[in-house]
């Protein structure tokens, strides 16, 4: 996608805040015992709030099958 207007930037701008918010609260949330359906169902009610959806899951229907479950010393993500 090219950013070829000013509107298009703003948009962006706002959605990447909002991933980045979804992302940290997801994060927070994560924790052993957790299936990645949960997980994904929380992610989805947090996007919805902001009147957003997931590009992955609409376009590629990712993730796909929602059976894990985290373990201890699973590696969830990082972020900083």
């Amino acid at each position: 996608m090219s950013i070829t207007k000013e509107a298009e930037l703003v948009g962006m701008q706002k959605i990447s805040e909002v991933v980045g918010t979804t992302l940290k609260l997801m994060r927070a949330y994560a924790h052993i015992g957790m299936s990645t359906k949960e997980l994904d169902e929380y992610g989805e009610d947090i996007l919805k709030s902001y009147g957003a959806k997931s590009a992955p899951f609409e376009t590629y229907a990712f993730p796909g099958p929602k059976g894990w479950v985290f373990k201890k010393n699973d590696i969830l993500f990082y972020l900083k």
